[in-house]
């Protein structure tokens, strides 16, 4: 029998005390009858005998009846408290009771835990404090029973909210028709307040049967009693620049009482034990968040408000744990604005030695121009390990870098114009120097194919390999795209007809984007296996064309060369009209380790230095809106020598400055030329021969940078070669124009010859 129980027959029993007092009391005394007084006997008369007196008997009183005491609804029911969530109640000793997931679920049967599903018996789902802020029991009832909630749908109204009084704490209480999943049940909402804590009870049945188990559920929702007020344990005061330790009771806040003068911007970062997920809000005075989603739960691990911008006051740090957990944290403070006072300035395609002291950062300032992508690259010299952090310019961190025991790069486009920082620290706190430099960045360019060759799923077993064969065509680019299923890391190789190896890629976990440009006409391999030997799935996709469209309209220059010194460099020019992406890939012999560099012809600012690999190179550079003229410069890593081929692919508004035995591979849309320009000496002999395919009728021109053309060659029919050649006369820079006679789309191979 439950201590409730005890306590209703113990009251009864007290009820009935004055009537069972009358069935204890003593008989009365019976009353004696007076003795006969003696008179002599006369002879005159006989004796007059009195009539017999009666005894009076008393009255026999009925018992008084025994009352009969009502059932006991909860009789057998079992006792349940909760520390986590600050409740107990009672619950029949058949049902299950379950709090894993976040809630407390009473169910009849405990495979309804798994299937929700009700249609053969009931549950109670309780929580207390479920993120309801500052809500009111009737707005949480119609939360709950509205679409916008999520609970019930299609709902329909048995019962109005109606207020009741459970254990002495004040509740509302609604009773609902409606659909949970596609099930079709009777939730009765109860809502229970005390003081600052709340608790929802939400009793399920299905809409038609298991009557017989709400007065069950009944018994169990009126049975809860809330064992905390709720209200806000303060911890004290923290200051800019602290740390402090605290602990999040169940089922309340820990909180904190923070300063704040003009101008100050704070950052919050609060680390939770294992088993307490923290909830962090900001409240001003009136206990208003100042945050502009409100509270912050993003993760099960730290929790962070960044760069979060105050009037001089004072403020409140507010720590829950979400569904009532409980457990000690850590509490960071910091003026985000204080360690970048003294940045130091950063200015594109500039590079600077800087020095890094124990437990020291080092800030850097630069302007950010909005859309425009720029990377930040930190080199450490010996073993530092450094992580890059970046900062706006009210201190709030945009993105945070450590990927690496060697250069970190930060690759970053401003959502506006302004400042921003770069802020570097070690890993660990150690001292050490290090060479921060500003570069143009590249652009996230999507993946545009003209045509898909194929697509399909793909897996490979442990220390296997999966190999699918493509026909590749001189100069004519193919995008290979390998994308992870279940997080398999894919290592890509692609081999060409004479079984050498072309490229070999393992850049990402997740997707792998290979651009290769046949040398030669054949049959090419691309092998994919798993890091290490890993099983595992993948997606596979080729398509014609480069990444984001590259070479799909525009042209492919191919060229080789060989670095024959140590100090040797070669250029590669190209003018841009627009923002069209340019690609160049380097293909060097085998033992070369090459470094590309993209640099401004105009200021001679180098925009970016590219050695991610010891053999294949590929940089996308996507010039500036007004174009420029710009050059790809390859080099030899440390100055090693040997040959190589480079591949450069642009759009139509990408002019190429060709040179003697380069080729091209162009495709030409409706109403568009391809464009390239040679630099000519006096006397020097150019030829230029145009190849097109079968529906392509190619008119080749001459011209000068400025002025009519020096000639224009159309002398053959559709599919057949035009060859035009121009002498020149002193030393300038020409330009060459291919197009279509009536401004024909097609395909074409182009080729050099100098005398």
């Amino acid at each position: 029998m439950t201590k409730h129980a005890r306590a209703l027959l113990f009251l009864l029993l007290l009820l009935a005390l004055p009537a069972l007092a009358c069935n204890l009391t003593s008989p009365p005394e019976p009353t004696l009858t007076p003795q006969p007084t003696s008179v002599p006997p006369t002879d005159t008369a006989a004796p007059t005998q009195p009539p017999p007196t009666e005894t009076a008997v008393p009255p026999t009183e009925a018992p008084a009846p025994t009352p009969t005491l009502p059932p006991d609804p909860r009789e057998g029911f079992l006792d349940y408290e909760s520390q986590a969530f600050g409740l107990t109640f009672v619950y029949p000793p058949e049902w299950t009771v379950d709090e894993s997931s976040g809630f407390i679920g009473i169910v009849s049967d405990p495979s309804i835990l798994d299937s929700q599903d009700f249609s053969d018996g009931a549950g109670i789902i309780l929580a207390t404090d479920p993120g309801m802020g500052s809500m009111t029991p009737a707005e949480i009832l119609e939360l709950f029973a509205s679409p916008e909630g999520g609970m019930l749908l299609d709902v329909e109204v048995v019962s109005e909210p109606a207020a009741l009084l459970i254990n002495g704490q004040d509740a509302l209480q609604a009773t609902y028709l409606g659909t949970i999943e596609e099930q079709a049940v009777k939730a009765t909402i109860t809502v229970i307040v005390k003081e600052q804590t709340t608790a929802i009870a939400i009793a399920l049945t299905p809409r038609e049967g298991n009557a017989e188990l709400e007065p069950l559920m009944n018994e169990v929702v009126s049975s809860i009693i809330l064992t905390g007020s709720g209200g806000p344990q303060a911890e004290g005061d923290i200051n800019l620049g602290q740390s402090v330790d605290g602990v999040v009771p169940a089922n309340t806040a820990s909180t904190w009482t923070f300063t704040t003068a003009a101008g100050d911007t704070v950052n919050i970062l609060v680390v939770p034990d294992e088993g307490l997920d923290a909830i962090v809000d900001v409240l001003d005075a009136d206990g208003q968040s100042m945050l502009p989603d409100g509270a912050v739960d993003e993760s099960f691990d730290e929790e962070e408000i960044q760069g979060l911008i105050l009037p001089a006051g004072t403020y409140t740090i507010s720590v829950t744990g979400f569904a009532s957990s409980a457990g000690k944290y850590t509490l960071s403070l910091a003026n985000s604005t204080e360690a970048l006072t003294e940045a130091v300035p950063l200015a594109m395609g500039e590079a600077l030695s800087g020095t890094l002291g124990v437990d020291q950062a080092a800030a850097y300032v630069f302007a950010g121009v909005a859309g425009e992508p720029l990377n930040v690259n930190v080199t450490p010299d010996g073993d530092l390990d450094v992580v890059v952090t970046l900062y706006d310019a009210a201190g709030k961190e945009l993105q945070a870098t450590d990927r690496s025991f060697g250069e970190e790069i930060v690759a970053f486009t401003p959502d506006a114009d302004g400042e921003y920082y770069a802020q570097v620290t070690s890993f660990d706190g150690t001292p050490g120097s290090f060479t921060i430099s500003l570069e143009v960045g590249l652009v996230e360019l999507s993946l545009i194919p003209d045509a898909v060759l194929f697509s399909e799923t793909g897996s490979v077993a442990e220390d296997e390999t999966a190999s699918y064969g493509i026909t590749g065509q001189q100069y004519r680019p193919m995008t290979i795209i390998v994308s992870s299923v279940e997080d398999f890391d894919a290592v890509v190789q692609i081999v060409d007809p004479d079984g050498a190896e072309v490229m070999e890629q393992d850049v990402s976990y997740d997707q792998e984007e290979l651009l290769l440009i046949p040398a030669a006409d054949g049959e090419y391999q691309i092998n994919v296996t798993g890091f290490e030997g890993v099983a595992g799935s993948f997606d596979i996709t080729v398509f014609p064309g480069g990444l984001g469209g590259v070479g799909i309209t525009g042209s492919v220059v191919a060229a080789s060369d060989i670095l024959v010194d140590a100090d040797d460099s070669h250029a590669y020019p190209f003018t841009a009209i627009s923002n069209q992406p340019v690609v160049a890939v380097v293909q060097p012999e085998a033992g070369l380790d090459v470094v590309l560099e993209v640099v401004n012809d105009d200021t001679g600012r180098v925009l970016q230095t590219i050695d991610s690999t010891f053999s294949y190179e590929r940089v996308l550079f996507v010039p500036p809106a007004d174009g420029g003229n710009y050059y790809i410069a390859v080099s030899g890593y440390e100055g090693e020598t040997g040959s190589y081929e480079i591949y450069l692919l642009g759009g139509p508004d990408i002019f190429f400055e060709l040179a003697n035995g380069d080729v091209v591979y162009a495709t030409l849309g409706d109403d568009s030329f391809s464009g390239f320009t040679y630099r000519g000496l006096a006397e020097e002999t150019l030829t230029v021969v145009v190849s097109p395919d079968a529906d392509l009728d190619a008119v080749i021109q001459v011209e000068p940078l400025e002025g009519e053309p020096y000639l224009a060659v159309d002398d053959t029919v559709d599919g057949e070669v035009e060859s035009a050649s121009y002498t020149f006369t002193q030393e300038e820079i020409i330009f060459i124009v291919v197009r279509g006679f009536n401004n024909d789309a097609g395909s074409y191979t182009l080729q050099i010859e100098v005398e």
